[in-house]
């Protein structure tokens, strides 16, 4: 956290590029709307995030970002009062609100992964390993300092906390764990709706624990419906602001977006240089790779580990613009750090008290990818890389470059073709 401090705080000091930019205008646009504005579902249209309705205009994004930076926001909005900085949502103490607020959540997330790492028997050494890997060898950096207006580092964290309060729940089946897993969830989903899907991480913290925990659920059926209704009001705040926008409940924002089912993108995704998860975060080859040494020490884990690999990975690979753009990295695959080096730091801790050896080599492993990592996180930053367009020849050209010379030399951006589900003639 002192590291993505110290990055957040040299940012602030050059102020640029701006926070609030790209999807984080979306996010945060609720907050000036509602409280500054006061013109939600009468704003001026925006082709990048507010789409006119017959009804009125329409924020596509979902607004969980928005209830999570609230207490943040009106801090700075208080404070733009009392020293005279304009109260317009964009002044310096909001976009220094926004900054300190993802290196809260960064923090909470990182220390509720810890919890859940210590709760699944995972022992010191391995876990603080796990957590400096997450810290300095991953997207999340630049999530919680570079970029904090976008939603994942927010993401990370609830579903930390989701995981930690399943396990919670499943210690002491209890009317107040109940249903702080209920908003828990509840704000995963309102945050991405998509990764509800992080209710097929649940065998994964609990392991042989799982069917007696849904069977303790099913028994005492009144929890489990608290658990629902605490979820559903949290998921309610989005409809509200729908109907604010548009008189009705439920609303598409996507408009001209969508899910190529069947064709979806997985090996650019994965090992593509545009933004390959394995080749702009390499320490996801050992995570992988974990899985499959967890097969022989705890087969169940292992299964249902490579189960939510294999669905996330064909749901963000099926999503039109396959590439996420603007950001660095696999980003959307931030969100489910909590449940995929789970699997890594299950087998670090067995490697530390039965393999030291592999320990010792894993963690080398680990360190040089996490440094090149980082090489990469100055390069994207620093007007090494093509911050959208990169290819194999643009690889190439800046693969450890970081001298001037190289520096705002790359262009000839490119897009995919826009979305039709019938596909197009390109």
């Amino acid at each position: 956290m002192l590291f993505f401090a110290v990055v957040t705080g040299s940012w602030f000091m050059e102020e640029d590029p701006p926070i609030v930019r790209s999807d984080a205008k979306g996010y945060y646009g609720y907050l000036r709307a509602v409280l500054i504005n006061h013109d939600l579902g009468h704003e001026e249209p925006d082709p990048a995030y507010i789409h006119q309705t017959p009804d009125g205009t329409l924020n596509k994004y979902f607004a969980g970002e928005a209830v999570l930076l609230l207490p943040f926001f009106l801090m700075a909005h208080g404070w733009a009062h009392v020293s005279g900085d304009v109260t317009d949502g964009l002044s310096p103490p909001y976009m220094r609100a926004v900054g300190i607020a993802a290196l809260c959540y960064a923090l909470v997330g990182l220390l509720a992964f810890r919890a859940v790492m210590r709760r699944s028997g995972v022992n010191e050494p391995a876990a603080t390993a796990t957590i400096l890997v997450l810290g300095s060898g991953t997207q999340l950096v630049q999530y919680a300092s570079m970029q904090p207006g976008w939603s994942h580092v927010y993401s990370f964290c609830m579903i930390a906390l989701f995981l930690l309060g399943t396990m919670r729940l499943a210690e002491n089946v209890a009317v107040g764990r109940a249903i702080a897993w209920g908003l828990a969830l509840g704000l995963v989903i309102l945050l991405r709706p998509v990764n509800g899907l992080v209710l097929l991480a649940v065998p994964i913290v609990l392991g042989k624990d799982t069917r007696a925990f849904a069977t303790v659920l099913v028994r005492r059926r009144g929890l489990l419906v608290l658990a629902v209704l605490a979820s559903a009001s949290v998921v309610a705040i989005q409809c509200a602001l729908w109907y604010m926008q548009t008189g009705h409940f439920v609303a598409y924002g996507y408009k001209g977006e969508g899910f190529h089912w069947d064709r979806p993108e997985v090996r650019q995704v994965l090992i593509g240089f545009r933004r390959g998860l394995f080749l702009w975060t390499p320490v996801f080859l050992p995570a992988a790779l974990s899985a499959l040494v967890l097969f022989r020490l705890d087969r169940s884990r292992a299964l249902w580990t490579g189960l939510y690999w294999a669905v996330n990975t064909y749901i963000i690979s099926a999503w039109w613009i396959w590439y996420y753009g603007s950001g660095w990295g696999a980003r959307v695959f931030v969100d489910h750090y909590p449940v995929l080096f789970i699997p890594l730091a299950l087998v670090l801790s067995y490697f530390w008290e039965a393999r030291r050896a592999l320990w010792r080599v894993t963690i080398g492993a680990l360190a040089v990818a996490s440094l090149f990592t980082m090489m990469q996180f100055y390069q994207y930053n620093n007007g090494l890389l093509d911050t959208e367009g990169m290819d194999a020849r643009k690889y190439r050209y800046a693969f450890m470059r970081f001298d001037d010379a190289h520096r705002d030399r790359l262009g000839g951006m490119y897009r995919v073709p826009p979305y039709n589900p019938e596909g197009l003639d390109t």
